[in-house]
């Protein structure tokens, strides 16, 4: 690994970014995704401007930071800016470490304001 916890993906030819955080604003969010995340939280936190920006290199990424930093959303809202336009059969499995957390990912974004997404 290069960076902590950052290292370069093995099968990079294969990965298209999904976001890139630059000069304030999301460059490859889904344009819904990027709406609904301004409207409800404002600003990114600077945990995930960085998880973004390794994951719109290509990079796998470790996010470490204290509980209510935003680690949950840096890796999740990826998934679901990738998964709206994707085509039928593209999954996404989110392994939670806590029971608690699983429920709270459950409940929000998606639930909470799914309409945003349909």
């Amino acid at each position: 690994m290069g960076q902590a916890g950052v290292g370069k993906l093995s099968h990079a030819r294969h990965f298209i970014p999904l976001v890139r955080f630059r000069h304030g604003r999301f460059d490859r969010f889904h344009p819904r995704v990027f709406a609904w995340f301004q409207q409800r939280l404002g600003e990114p936190t600077p945990v995930q401007k960085q998880a973004w920006e390794a994951i719109g290199k290509g990079r796998n990424a470790l996010v470490v930071a204290p509980t209510g930093s935003g680690k949950t959303l840096a890796a999740f809202l990826t998934a679901i800016s990738g998964l709206i336009d994707a085509p039928p059969g593209v999954k996404v499995l989110y392994i939670s470490p806590l029971k608690a957390l699983g429920a709270d990912v459950e409940r929000a974004p998606v639930t909470a304001d799914n309409e945003a997404f349909d």
